[in-house]
């Protein structure tokens, strides 16, 4: 008899999607050994290797090509039984609320709401874009269930880690594309920014002093939107986070991880801390990690 947890298999997922464990254990916030010690334990069930393993690359093997997609099934099928199993126990709303920023909504959430409710049709997905002060607020009253984006700690919520982005540069298509960036050829380098207030923008400039880089700084932007469409149109170069990824595809921009050092970005997903969430919502919450995971690991962000 073969006994392995769902847990094991979202490890195997990660693994997969993002070729790399250090990538996949920070999306999954545990430690790479604790990661490789999962799927060690987990090949050691099933009684075949899952990946070939190297200092510097990682990949399926074909046992764990065929695996994979039944993996993948199964799980979504584990947590959509579960779901509606709560839902006829508790007698939940059918309605699950979402709020995410901007950038986020328009370009992330459509695509992976229509891929969840195609497996759940009896759920709907009630999107909310906006600030995130107005998220959090919306979230502490009860008027949203969940909000997903960079959120400091509040008393009124509950925050727990969603998901690990990174800082990137952005440049027009014209400009020679590169496999990564330093944060010290920054030095000098003319640069689109957003508004001081920012928090993307505050993280941005916490790093840049801390390396004593000075840039220089020649428009500034409410949106991640705008900033992409200046640089598209050749104004300069900024530096976004790598949730920006599939807004960067619309665009004539090329994308580059930033190194040494690579700057994280936390998201996390907030949730009132005097209301229940409907039964759908955590099964929506891992379909959406799920989905960011396949793209993200695909892109190399982390």
């Amino acid at each position: 008899m073969i006994d392995f947890t769902a847990r094991q298999l979202r490890g195997f997922l990660f693994v997969a999607d993002y070729q790399s464990f250090t990538r996949a254990a920070d999306a999954l916030f545990i430690t790479p050994s604790g990661l490789s010690l999962m799927i060690s334990q987990l090949e050691a069930q099933v009684g075949f290797r899952l990946f070939d393993r190297t200092t510097r690359h990682v990949a399926l093997t074909q046992d764990g090509t065929d695996l994979l997609t039944a993996a993948r099934a199964s799980l979504l099928e584990l947590d959509t039984s579960i779901t509606r199993i709560a839902e006829r126990a508790n007698r939940a709303t059918q309605v699950i609320s979402v709020g995410a920023p901007a950038l986020i909504a328009s370009n992330i959430l459509p695509l992976a709401i229509k891929e969840f409710q195609a497996q759940r049709p009896d759920l709907h997905i009630r999107l909310f874009d906006g600030d995130l002060a107005t998220i959090l607020q919306l979230v502490e009253s009860g008027q949203l269930d969940t909000g997903i984006g960079f959120f400091n700690p509040s008393a009124g919520t509950r925050r727990i880690p969603f998901f690990r982005f990174s800082l990137m540069l952005a440049r027009p298509a014209t400009d020679r594309a590169r496999a990564t960036v330093t944060w010290a050829s920054l030095h000098g380098e003319p640069l689109l920014a957003l508004r001081p207030t920012s928090p993307v923008q505050r993280l941005i400039d916490k790093q840049l002093a801390k390396a004593k880089i000075v840039p220089i700084v020649t428009d500034v932007f409410n949106s991640l939107d705008t900033q992409l469409a200046m640089v598209e149109a050749g104004h300069g170069a900024a530096i976004i986070p790598s949730f920006g990824i599939p807004a960067g595809r619309n665009r004539r921009v090329v994308l580059t991880r930033l190194i040494n050092p690579v700057v994280p970005i936390d998201f996390h997903q907030i949730r009132s801390r005097a209301a229940k969430l409907p039964a759908g919502a955590d099964a929506f919450t891992a379909h959406l990690q799920d989905y960011i995971a396949r793209w993200a690991g695909r892109a190399g962000i982390l």
